[in-house]
């Protein structure tokens, strides 16, 4: 059966340094301020509320989703806590291009299977096709 490889996006396939970790969450703040969550009246306000939840759950998206906002949408959340991505794509690294080429010269079959925990159906679509493949592996 060929190996699969998974791989988190967050400061794993690009790195906490360049600044998206903290402009998403300064974005997922202000999402907070604009709709109204309790206690989320500036952006201070918001982080304190935030990093309350963030603290027990280590994921954004539960920590908003805990706090059972009536007027919360996922997808709403997750758009706009990434929205500017593309300014703070890195230069590439070439490091880790050697080592996931390396990878796969080693490993032509493997799995290269990437999601963010914060997208939880992606991570439910990989895991389900994982699980496929080695369900077919077995069979072969």
């Amino acid at each position: 059966m060929p190996p699969t490889f998974l791989f988190d996006v967050d400061g794993t396939l690009y790195p906490n340094g360049n600044g998206y970790m903290i402009h998403t969450r300064k974005n997922a703040w202000q999402y907070l301020v604009d709709k109204g969550f309790p206690g989320c009246t500036d952006i201070k306000a918001a982080e304190r509320v935030w990093r309350s939840q963030f603290d027990i759950h280590h994921q954004s998206l539960k920590a908003v989703k805990s706090l059972n906002h009536t007027d919360f949408s996922e997808r709403e959340f997750l758009a706009v806590m990434r929205n500017g991505f593309a300014d703070f794509s890195p230069n590439p690294d070439l490091s880790l291009i050697k080592t996931l080429t390396l990878l796969k010269q080693k490993y032509p079959d493997a799995n290269f299977v990437v999601f963010s925990n914060g997208e939880s159906e992606n991570r439910k679509r990989s895991k389900k096709q994982v699980k496929q493949k080695e369900s077919e592996a077995k069979q072969t």
